[in-house]
């Protein structure tokens, strides 16, 4: 917070094969859907009797 800004983009550069430039909201946006939808798919109900 030096400038008065936030940091929008980052591109990571030296690494063999990786051309992206990341979106640091996307990847925050990311960082927390996929767990919540990896244990929304895989978590079993607690409601239901086991065989």
């Amino acid at each position: 917070m030096i400038y008065g800004s936030v940091i929008d983009f980052i591109n990571v550069q030296h690494i063999p094969y990786w051309h992206y430039i990341f979106n640091t909201a996307d990847v925050m946006v990311h960082v927390g859907l996929w767990p919540m939808l990896w244990l929304s798919l895989f978590q079993r109900d607690p409601g239901t009797p086991q065989a």
